[in-house]
């Protein structure tokens, strides 16, 4: 790959099918362009190339991805280059005309294509990318919202005011973005800003300034996304997302309402599952009846936040263990995969991982990896032996974490083998740790439930649907599926589910229950009614984390 030297771009993206040239322009309307140069066999001299200008932010909006915080850096700190040296106009196709069904897959780089910036050397898209966290993010289906840096601060009457820097995503791809949102009554880290930007697209653009994808958005999706994030009241139904304090411990997590109740006194009470009794290792993974905590209603209140998967705040583990999930930065092979073990190497630690959909195992160092979830078991005991039934053997030089305690693997002449627990380690958290001797087991709750055992369905979208179920908890599925599931006597749907795991039947499950769970598990269910089940997917050494 070589740019046109007269170009001099102030950075270069690489794609599948080529690479974008960014360039600031001498217009303060539209200060940077976007060149797409093919590549070899995806260069067509008659088919012209694809284009983008405006600001950095519209710029984004056009692409469909994020520019890298580098990027936006070096094109302000470049040069201005002057249109006659600009490819012909005549060769020019705007991105800004391509519909959400258009935008070439060739076009968006990959974790692993290089960025090259002027004057800031090279480095891959995955990881220039990691360094650009967001304050804050909601995703749900089809939806993404984040909020980045704060791009202005002032004070007005005793209040702090803010002008964010956002972007909204659909479907994977950037429909809006920009610095100027305002926040007047509200922090970038309060929920209210998620729900104000969700509203922002709508009135912050004129008919005339929206590129085709942002007026689909406006005309398909926005009011679907407002409405997801409406601010529910008591009493919140069955799937509303909380942050809750239980009874047992002052300490805060996050979950979904399963359930109402009232106590003898009539108060309102609810009962909810916490995230991470979905974890590998929690006792309470199976989702039983009862495998809710109870908190009164002034504990409770809804939240936008992600789901608690045990990787950020105090529950976060330095390292790694048995059955944990993790995504890769910049690894050309492969992207999501699972823990195998955690092992000391001479200078950093490192994983063995198996990533997803492939056999091999794979060595890769802890800082190429991001934590998607974590685990909850509560001893080494209890890792080991999952282990052993997954046929995952010891290997030297492992660290292995559990809540409560951690240890080593030694190198023996019967090979290697897990020491006695070195160091035991407070277990504080009793939501992901039930039974932990660390937190006194309070008085327990009597009440009475207000649900019966009928599941409520809510539509997200015309695709996929919600289901909340009082022992089952919060499930989302694909419309079609669920029909196709629906179809199956309730005696076939049982049959399906005893394969799995993490799936278990107290026998009370109504047939819109039963359906959904097999839409979730077996996404590929056939309507056919009553014939044989299909074949339940084969596990390997890993836990099937529904998160």
């Amino acid at each position: 790959m070589s740019p046109d030297p007269q170009l001099r771009p102030a950075a270069i993206v690489e794609a599948f099918g080529g690479h974008w040239e960014l360039i600031r322009t001498p217009e303060s309307r539209d200060p940077v362009a976007a060149f797409f140069q093919p590549d070899g066999a995806s260069a067509d001299p008659g088919s012209g190339l694809w284009s983008a200008q405006g600001t950095v932010w519209q710029v984004e909006e056009q692409l469909g991805f994020p520019l890298p915080h580098a990027v936006h850096r070096a094109l302000q700190r470049s040069e201005p280059v002057g249109q006659h040296l600009w490819p012909p106009p005549e060769q020019l196709r705007p991105t800004a005309d391509l519909g959400p069904a258009d935008v070439p897959d060739s076009t968006i780089p990959r974790r692993f294509d290089q960025v090259h910036v002027v004057g800031g050397g090279s480095e891959t898209y995955g990881r220039l990318m990691h360094g650009d966290q967001s304050m804050r993010s909601w995703q749900h289906g089809r939806y993404r919202l984040d909020l980045h840096a704060v791009s202005k601060v002032q004070q007005v009457h005793q209040r702090l005011e803010f002008n964010v820097a956002y972007r909204v995503w659909t479907d994977g791809l950037i429909a809006f973005a920009g610095d100027d949102l305002h926040l007047a009554g509200c922090g970038p880290f309060a929920d209210e800003a998620l729900r104000h930007l969700a509203g922002f697209p709508g009135t912050s653009r004129t008919d005339r300034d929206l590129t085709a994808r942002q007026g689909d958005f406006l005309a398909y999706h926005a009011t679907a996304l407002t409405t997801m994030l409406l601010q529910p009241t008591h009493p919140y139904p069955p799937g509303t997302r909380i942050s809750a304090q239980s009874t047992r411990s002052a300490i805060t997590a996050v979950g979904t309402v399963v359930d109402t109740a009232r106590n003898a006194a009539g108060d309102l009470l609810y009962l909810w599952r916490p995230d991470v009794y979905d974890l590998p290792g929690h006792p309470y993974r199976a989702r039983l009846h009862d495998h809710t905590l109870v908190s009164p209603h002034h504990l409770v209140e809804p939240t936008l936040e992600a789901p608690d998967t045990a990787v950020d705040g105090p529950d976060g583990s330095a390292v790694l263990t048995y059955g944990s999930r993790i995504r890769t930065i910049d690894h050309p092979g492969f992207h999501h995969a699972t823990v195998l073990r955690a092992r000391l190497g001479p200078e950093e630690l490192y994983y063995d991982v198996l990533p997803d959909r492939q056999t091999a195992v794979v060595q890769i160092p802890a800082t190429d990896i991001v934590p998607v979830a974590g685990t909850a078991w509560p001893t080494i005991v209890t890792i080991l032996e999952a282990r052993t039934a997954a046929q995952v053997p010891l290997k030297d030089d492992e660290i292995i974490v559990a809540l409560r305690e951690l240890t080593t693997t030694i190198s023996t002449p019967f090979g290697p083998m897990a020491r006695v627990a070195e160091r035991q380690l407070p277990s504080l958290d009793a939501a992901l740790d039930p039974h932990t001797p660390d937190v006194p087991t309070p008085e327990q709750i009597k009440f009475t439930r207000d649900s019966t055992r009928h599941p409520s369905v809510v539509s997200i979208d015309q695709d996929q649907l919600q289901l909340v179920d009082p022992a089952h908890g919060f499930m989302t599925m694909k419309s079609d599926v669920y029909a196709a599931a629906l179809t199956r006597s309730d005696a076939d749907l049982t049959r399906l589910l005893t394969h799995k795991q993490t799936v278990t039947l107290d026998g009370s499950e109504s047939h819109a229950t039963l359906a959904a769970l097999a839409a979730t598990h077996f996404p590929d269910v056939s309507p056919t009614r009553d014939g044989p089940a299909p074949d339940p997917p084969v596990d390997g050494p890993t836990f099937d984390l529904d998160l």
